[in-house]
């Protein structure tokens, strides 16, 4: 019988199976994607889940607290005294790009963002887990930004000595890198607004890590504001300003050139420009020293209306209303050419710089709506309408009496509104006449011809103001007849008499009265024209000297006012006024 056992060579085959089994036993169990590494990840994606979800939750009561917004300093408080967090001031990290790195207590680190602001938030959305904290690569945080310049600090930079740091515009390459060993690093001369992507390089652990970030640099804020003060006569200053530090302020008027800027001095946060009129535009923007902000502009602009402060009816006759306006607009100021339209029924009459006006050639006893529109600089219009009732036309045979010193007012030739007094009365009968109470012009008359021409020659200038529109028929020179307008020796008496009756022959300035005659004493005769001097009193003025015998005499000149007599003419009413100094009667038809 034969003993049977293993040979030496399958006990090898044997045990090298063996061993191989073993090892991918082993490999299946503890290698990277064995069994026992799948548990200890499957329980992490759990653990992160979970507490995704926490923080997800922990929003909730910070949002009701918030009427509808996230007040950001809540939510760091509840995680914190949920557990969630062991220290905010630790394990929170402000990126400065509205992005947090928040540390977990189980370690794990998740990126949280708020929107808009840091302060009131309307959404808070938790990003993905980056990792666990002694297991992240470096990473940056943006620790200022200014409109020209990006502060950035490495974060998670433990065991790292020396760092590379480069930047680029959006759609440029990196410039040169910059190497040093601190973890802070300033990028300046930045275009405000700009877009960068920021890159560090640096070796850790053994490991060269590359980060990169993308920034956009601030925007200069349009943190400027503008007053308009206006300052009387239509003018105006606008007062520019700003609370914001570190800028100048730069502004232009009435329109943009980027040479024409004005750019105040370094620490000037207010500017005042005077001289400015309604539609004048001021702009004005800030200036970090690199770039210049959005502009503002503040119009100069009146939206206010004029104020009417009074229109009234200061005189009404049968035939006119005589109209008074006071408005004031103490902004842009009233229009130059245009301040008041005056309409009467709805119809424009008249446009008119002048604050009185008079509505003419009215029916009488009949109710008027006269319209006043006034309109500043700007265009803003104001409006105001009365109603008058224009009064009844009297004859003057009614009302016209010379027991009195009866005013009267009376549009000459010229377009002059005498101011004249009755001198005759209709129970006269010379008829109804009315007197100039001051002369319309200054008349000359010299020797023998200026003598024998006298009389007719101031009738004659007397004529010129007399029109056949008027309400009188004929006209002459105190002085003369007041039957035919001759001048005979002592036909002026019966004006003088007549003018000292009434007290009205003094009006402080000498005129003709229209009467002449001779004197002689034995050797000259004296040819003299009378009139009144300054003190009302009758005087006479030889014109010329002739010697009784011989030829030759002796001539001279002289001077006075003319101030005519008016005879009304037949059927001439009173239409307005009551016969004072201060309130004439007015005359119509």
């Amino acid at each position: 019988m034969k003993n049977k056992g293993i040979t030496l060579i399958a006990l090898v085959v044997t045990i090298v199976v063996l061993l191989i089994l073993a090892g991918i036993t082993i490999s299946l169990v503890f290698g990277s994607n064995g069994v026992i590494q799948k548990a200890k990840d499957s329980k992490e994606q759990t653990e992160i889940g979970e507490m995704r979800e926490k923080l997800e939750m922990a929003k909730v009561p910070v949002y009701a607290d918030g009427n509808g917004s996230y007040k950001v300093q809540d939510y760091w408080n509840r995680i914190e005294s949920e557990g969630l967090i062991a220290d905010k001031t630790v394990d929170i990290i402000d990126n400065g790009d509205g992005t947090y790195e928040v540390t977990t207590t189980p370690g794990y680190v998740f990126e949280i963002t708020v929107e808009p602001n840091k302060e009131i938030a309307e959404n808070i959305i938790i990003g993905e887990c980056i990792g666990k904290g002694e297991n992240l690569s470096i990473g940056i945080r943006v620790v200022k930004k200014t409109t020209n310049s990006i502060e950035i600090e490495v974060v998670r930079a433990e065991g790292v000595s020396n760092f590379k740091y480069s930047i680029k515009k959006q759609g440029e390459e990196y410039g040169a890198a910059e190497e040093k060993s601190e973890t802070r690093h300033v990028f300046s001369v930045l275009t405000q607004g700009g877009i960068y992507t920021i890159k560090v390089e640096a070796t850790k652990d053994g490991e060269q890590q590359i980060v990169e970030k993308t920034v956009q640099v601030g925007e200069i804020p349009l943190a400027i504001d503008g007053d308009v003060i206006w300052t009387g006569n239509g003018q105006a200053s606008v007062r520019i300003y700003t609370e914001e530090e570190g800028y100048q302020i730069e502004w232009q008027k009435n329109g943009i050139s980027e040479g024409s800027w004005t750019r105040e001095a370094s620490g000037v946060k207010e500017k005042t420009i005077t001289g400015l009129v309604n539609g004048d535009i001021i702009y004005a923007r800030l200036y970090d020293g690199v770039s210049s902000g959005k502009y503002a502009n503040i119009e100069v602009a009146d939206n206010t209306p004029p104020e009417i402060i009074r229109f009234e009816a200061i005189e009404v006759t049968s035939s006119s209303i005589r109209v008074e306006v006071e408005a004031k607009d103490e902004e842009s100021g009233l229009h130059a050419a245009e301040t008041y339209q005056y309409y009467l029924e709805g119809e424009l009459k008249e446009t008119s710089e002048e604050a009185i006006y008079i509505y003419e050639g009215l029916n009488s006893e009949r109710t008027y709506k006269v319209e006043l529109v006034v309109k500043n600089t700007a265009g803003q219009i104001s409006k105001k309408s009365i109603i008058v009732k224009t009064k009844t036309a009297i004859p003057i045979e009614e009302v016209l009496t010379a027991d009195k010193i009866t005013y009267v007012n009376f549009a000459d030739a010229t377009g002059v509104k005498r101011k004249c007094v009755v001198l005759y009365d209709s129970s006269s009968e010379y008829g109804i006449e009315i007197i100039t109470m001051d002369t319309v012009k200054d008349t000359s008359y010299y020797g023998k011809a200026g003598y024998d021409n006298y009389v007719s020659n101031l009738n004659n200038e007397a004529s010129k103001y007399i029109n056949d529109t008027s309400y009188a028929d004929k006209i002459r020179s105190v002085g003369s007849s007041p039957r035919n307008g001759g001048g005979s020796s002592g036909t002026y008496t019966i004006d003088l008499d007549q003018m000292n009756k009434l007290g009205i022959q003094n009006i402080s300035k000498k005129y003709w009265l229209a009467s002449y005659h001779t004197y002689g004493d034995g050797s000259l005769t004296y040819y003299y024209v009378r009139y009144i001097n300054n003190s009302g009193n009758l005087a006479e003025e030889s014109l010329y000297q002739k010697p009784y015998s011989g030829s030759g005499g002796y001539a001279s000149e002289y001077t006075c006012g003319l101030r005519p007599v008016f005879h009304l003419k037949s059927g001439t009413k009173v239409v307005g006024g009551d016969g004072t100094e201060d309130n004439p009667y007015e005359l119509g038809v």
